[in-house]
């Protein structure tokens, strides 16, 4: 059952000196005074006069790290004015201005206006009703995310990677004209680590500072991070990208949470025998954080019939775990391949931080039909659970030791069989939601997830395509439910527009067999109390 809850203060100080792995600090960061905790990116209301948004992630340099391309769309019905500004290593670059014509997207390429090996955009929108997001192409695959709302003094990363086979990026933005001293903690499943080159770094004014993580710590399978600014604020993005050498090939972009949360929803995800799905979660604070892991079904019935009763974890002051997904599936008997959502909440109101990861294995056309789990991934998507298990499917069980009364669910989008999608989950419902720029797959490959809470949630999603609002695609959300609403259409990306009659909440997959795996979260309403 979702829990709707409040987020959390801002809570936690610095671990004692013992634990961090660095050499004395040069500065003193403070602590933080309480506040209302700050939630990005939102849709600003129709009645604001101009919104900010800011996208740090990106390159527009031959051969740097991510080439870096905007879609800036106003979903209103007045013109919006736009401006573009660069933000370099070396600080502040081109710019440019523009009217934004209502119900369109324009898409900028930033390697047009600066080069650099890191350049991010602020954009200001004024008039209209304005939604950014960002695309970025690597070397080992393209990853969309909608940019941020607001600057924080603190960032927070669930978790992330070190492997040989891995890059993670972090990218800081100082939008404000005053220089700003920063400092960085990484915790893995045994240490914190403050190194000595991160403690009171400057990201100078109207710049744009790039953070190779894999260059500050050991090679590790989760690693999680905070940035925490003397005075100021900053926007941190990371990016994470995986070369295949280990199997998983593809990029992941990410906002950071401004502050930990007491919930955190996943909505996306498919359990698997032969995926790698796994939750992150850092507890940044001096207290033991009590975890309820709730596991919520597409058929709110398998609740029952599979015995889905919350899982507790115990997580001490300054560390990170990590939760096997599909281990979890296997012992409580899930017909694989199962679609599941994931809800974490605390019980003793510690606030945490946490990513739910589907790395897939990317696939040796030289070993299909050999056996291994090579070949597991071969299965036709589209076909229910049942049928996979009585034609030799990914599951082995018999049919007749199915749970009584279990789900025969359908699976809508493909199976991932190529690419990473990290996330960091969706903290609160709300009834308007948009999708700043997403790609739109072909077969269903690219879904919304939506999830209800304590009520009943009729929905209506619309493409925004050439200038008009596409007939609405529906939905019907139960009490506790999830449904997985693919979304068809000859156009090759669009933004979208959720709205709904009960607060819910809401992720886009997108799965392109043989290309790409991603998972964005969509961008809410800003609450009317705001």
């Amino acid at each position: 059952m979702i829990r709707w809850t409040t987020v959390a203060l801002l809570l936690g100080s610095l671990l004692a000196g013992a634990l961090y792995d660095r050499v004395e600090r040069s500065v003193t960061i403070a602590e933080p005074e309480l506040q209302s905790p700050i939630l990005t990116p939102l849709l600003a209301p129709k009645d604001a006069l101009s919104t900010d948004w800011y996208c740090p992630v990106g390159s527009t340099i031959e051969g740097g790290y991510a080439s870096h391309t905007v879609y800036v769309t106003n979903t209103g019905d007045e013109a919006s004015f736009v401006t573009v500004e660069t933000l370099t290593e070396l600080g502040a670059g081109s710019g440019l201005r523009l009217e934004l014509a209502p119900r369109t997207t324009e898409a900028i390429d930033l390697a047009s206006l600066a080069q650099g090996y890191s350049v991010g955009a602020v954009i200001e929108m004024t008039g209209g009703e304005g939604v950014v997001g960002h695309r970025v192409e690597t070397a080992s695959g393209v990853a969309e995310a909608p940019c941020s709302t607001a600057t924080s003094d603190t960032w927070f990363f669930g978790g992330g990677i070190t492997t040989r086979d891995a890059r993670y990026y972090l990218a800081l933005m100082n939008p404000s004209l005053n220089a700003i001293v920063f400092q960085a903690t990484f915790r893995t499943e045994t240490r914190v680590r403050v190194p000595q080159d991160l403690d009171a770094k400057v990201v100078n004014p109207r710049s744009t500072l790039l953070i190779d993580v894999t260059d500050f710590v050991a090679r590790e399978q989760v690693v999680s991070a905070e940035i925490r600014t003397v005075q100021g604020g900053l926007v941190v993005e990371r990016l994470q990208t995986f070369d295949g050498a280990l199997g998983p090939i593809g990029a992941s972009l990410q906002l950071g949470a401004p502050s930990p949360s007491t919930e955190w929803n996943f909505l996306s995800g498919l359990v698997s025998d032969f995926g790698n799905n796994k939750l992150a979660i850092s507890n940044v604070s001096e207290e033991v954080a009590e975890i309820d892991l709730f596991l919520n079904p597409t058929d709110p019935a398998d609740r029952l019939s599979y015995g889905l009763l919350p899982r507790e974890l115990t997580i001490g002051p300054g560390r990170t775990v990590l939760v096997d997904l599909d281990q979890i599936a296997e012992e409580i008997g899930l017909l694989l391949p199962y679609e599941l959502g994931v809800q974490i909440v605390s019980a003793n109101g510690v606030s945490v931080v946490a990513e739910r990861w589907h790395l897939s294995p990317s696939l040796d056309e030289t070993l299909i039909g050999a056996g291994g789990d090579n070949a597991k991934v071969k299965e036709e998507p589209r076909r229910s659970e049942a049928s996979l298990r009585q034609d030799g499917g990914s599951s082995e069980a018999p049919i007749d030791e199915a749970p009584i009364g279990a789900s025969e669910t359908i699976l809508l989008q493909p199976i991932p069989d190529r690419g990473v999608a990290m996330n960091r989950g969706v903290e609160g419902p709300a009834t308007r939601w948009v999708v700043p720029w997403v790609t739109l797959a072909p077969d269903g490959g690219t879904a919304l997830v939506l999830s209800a809470g304590e009520s009943q949630a009729s929905v209506q999603a619309r493409l925004l395509v050439a200038g008009e609002w596409q007939p609405p695609v529906r939905a019907v959300v139960a009490a506790d439910g999830r449904v997985v609403l693919p979304l068809v259409s000859a156009a090759g990306a669009a933004p979208i527009l959720i709205t709904s009659d009960a607060p819910i909440v809401v992720e886009a997959q997108v799965i392109i067999p043989g290309q790409r795996h991603d998972v964005m979260s969509a961008v809410p309403l800003r609450p009317a109390s705001d």
